[in-house]
């Protein structure tokens, strides 16, 4: 199992796209967290190792150090998938989307 920050899981996605990094077989669990998945990055990775091994991208308040939503990448994504998505709301914990005014944003 690898838990990286997405920044340095960036660097190894690039790499593994130009064939410097092989992800070794004995990993079966990445988790990727700390700040946005860039979408290219996701389903490149996914395309060459999605079916071996799972992408978990978490997602919380980087000041108070916790995870608040996770998102399991499906080995294939949908091509309507605009963004990578930051999941669901992990259990005991409830998430709002807030605009700039702290208002709640409607779904959707």
């Amino acid at each position: 199992m690898l838990s990286l920050p997405t920044a340095f899981w960036h660097v190894l996605a690039e790499a593994s796209a130009t064939g410097e990094f092989v992800l070794p077989f004995s990993v079966r669990h990445i988790i990727i967290g700390g700040e946005h998945a860039a979408l290219d990055r996701v389903r490149a990775w996914q395309a060459r190792y999605g079916e071996r091994a799972s992408l978990l991208n978490m997602y919380g308040p980087t000041e108070a150090t916790i995870t608040a939503t996770g998102y399991l990448v499906p080995a294939r994504l949908p091509n309507d998938l605009l963004d990578t998505p930051i999941g669901h709301a992990l259990p005991n914990v409830h998430a709002y989307v807030l605009d700039t005014q702290l208002d709640l944003v409607p779904i959707g």
